[in-house]
């Protein structure tokens, strides 16, 4: 269902269809907001090994569906594997997982930006060309939000409700290796 409702999705963009697409990807067992996998991987492309970094995130892909960030940490380990045709392919679907974070809100309070897990905070940052110089964990009308302040003194508001609620859930077991585009199969 996650493959059908992401091939809807990069067909023809739309808040709707993004949304749907989230609902089903917080609901899969192995969605894992607060995972090491960013981190693990990162650390092997420092130390120049793309390949495992590569393994390791194909391995960890249905639980990262949602966050551009885990898409360009695997385009740079196919780009450096020599995969170019993938590394594109993981750059662009990068990039229209981060328009679908950014269409979800605008980053005030009353609009804050949807976010999955973290990562997608600092992407959203990163894309504004802003740098975080504070965050701060709050509750907005009973929801779960992070507040990111940047160097130029503006907040940016982020739900993280979802992320929050799976954390309290406890981390998802284990998942089997599976190919990037079987994420959703159990």
């Amino acid at each position: 269902m996650i493959g059908e409702l992401l091939a809807a999705y990069l067909e023809h963009s739309s808040l709707e269809r993004f949304e749907q697409l989230r609902a089903a990807a917080l609901a899969h067992p192995a969605y894992d907001p607060y995972g090491s996998v960013l981190r693990e991987a990162q650390g092997y492309l420092s130390r120049k090994r793309p390949r495992a970094a590569r393994d390791l995130l194909l391995r960890s892909s249905r639980g990262w569906v949602l966050a551009p960030e885990f898409h360009n940490l695997l385009s740079v380990a196919f780009g450096l594997t020599g995969n170019e045709e993938e590394a594109r392919l993981e750059a662009a679907l990068a990039r229209c997982l981060l328009d679908g974070i950014l269409s979800t809100g605008d980053g005030s309070r009353q609009r804050p930006y949807l976010v999955s897990c973290p990562s997608d905070e600092y992407a959203i940052l990163e894309a504004l060309g802003k740098q975080m110089t504070s965050q701060t964990l709050t509750e907005n009308d009973g929801r779960m939000c992070d507040v990111l302040t940047t160097d130029d003194g503006e907040s940016y508001w982020f739900d993280i409700a979802a992320a929050f609620a799976r954390l309290r859930e406890g981390a998802p077991a284990e998942c089997a290796p599976r190919r990037w585009w079987e994420f959703w199969k159990r």
